[in-house]
């Protein structure tokens, strides 16, 4: 299967250069070129067929509407996407009779843009994706059932930079998840952008969408992959928990990855994964909550409410007579008889 060719045609360089680099910065396998002219992008398709072509409507020269119609005769099989600054009811019947698969609005968002792009190359089977050994993809599915077992999860699923499947465990009916996979990816990419931006480093970022009957929660898993939980709405005060499920088993998936060649990782990057996997091993699940967690000394005030008088007098009698006959006894100190006489420490009767 050949790259696919990708030609935006827009007399704005900015645009041309913002919608260049988002596609560039999707890690897409393909090929982009663009032209700032009708004329230019019929002299780009003579060196070859092109499939996908983006134009606007507005060019010097011959219009986009006009170069869609050209491109129509030299290159039939090649997908079309418009956009335009002036109103699409407009031209809307026009570019629907030339089969143009999307039109979108200027200015133009660079989720949108690459969101109809994904979409417009998938149904053409031209995207790509990195493949994932089948002895991966059963250790992926492995530990995507344990994460749904232990969260109650009503599914949980890994995609691919393209908003394909890659493991699913689950099943849901109420609503069509397919359909959201493209847009879900796009959100989680603009959330890794963010992350780069900052300087992070293997980001597990969560994002939180609810719904009607389930919220989804997705996590980076390095930068070509997105782990999305489901959980339905009934599942309620389980944040905590799923943050860190969530983060535990993109690091866990991320290294999976990496081990089988599927994604590269840097030293720096398989430190913090041999860290990760040291303090949550495969198929082990401990959740840690804000207030429930291992090995932390206990809450002394809420075990000191728990003492009774009788005990707390007896514990001091006890101290009395263990300390060392020769000690000094400093005169500042009230015994307990002599507080409880100053009305300090409540009556024996209370």
């Amino acid at each position: 299967m050949s790259v696919p060719r990708i030609l935006l045609v827009d007399d704005e360089r900015e645009v041309s250069r913002m919608l260049r680099s988002s596609i560039e910065l999707s890690g897409w396998e393909c090929v982009v070129v663009d032209a700032p002219s009708g004329e230019d992008a019929l002299r780009e398709l003579g060196r070859g067929p092109v499939d996908l072509l983006v134009a606007d409507v507005k060019l010097p020269g011959i219009s986009g509407i006009d170069l869609v119609r050209k491109v129509r005769q030299l290159n039939p099989e090649a997908k079309v996407i418009i956009i335009t600054g002036q109103p699409m009811d407009d031209i809307r019947q026009e570019v629907e009779d030339l089969g143009v698969v999307a039109m979108l609005p200027k200015p133009i968002g660079t989720s949108l843009f690459l969101e109809a792009v994904a979409s417009v190359l998938r149904q053409t089977g031209e995207l790509r994706g990195r493949a994932v050994p089948d002895r991966t993809k059963k250790n992926i599915g492995d530990r995507l059932q344990v994460a749904m077992d232990n969260l109650n999860a009503a599914s949980v699923l890994l995609i691919d930079d393209y908003g394909r499947e890659v493991a699913r465990v689950g099943e849901i009916q109420e609503f069509d998840l397919e359909v959201a996979l493209p847009s879900l990816m796009t959100a989680s990419d603009s959330a890794l952008k963010v992350s780069n931006l900052t300087d992070g480093l293997l980001p597990a970022n969560l994002l939180y969408i609810e719904g009607g009957t389930y919220n989804l929660y997705l996590f980076n898993v390095g930068a070509f992959y997105t782990l999305v939980i489901v959980v339905p709405r009934t599942m309620t005060g389980q944040l905590v928990q799923i943050v860190e499920a969530g983060r535990s088993t993109a690091y866990e998936l991320l290294d999976q990855l990496s081990s089988s060649g599927v994604v590269k990782t840097s030293e720096e990057e398989q430190d913090i994964l041999e860290e990760r996997r040291a303090k949550s091993p495969f198929g082990e699940w401990t959740v840690i909550s804000a207030n429930d967690k291992e090995n932390e000394e206990p809450d002394l005030i809420e075990e000191a409410n728990k003492v009774e008088k009788e005990d707390a007098e007896e514990f001091w009698d006890q101290a009395v007579e263990d300390a060392p006959a020769d000690e000094e006894v400093d005169e500042g100190i009230l015994t307990y008889e002599e507080a409880r006489k100053q009305g300090l420490l409540p009556d024996e009767k209370e």
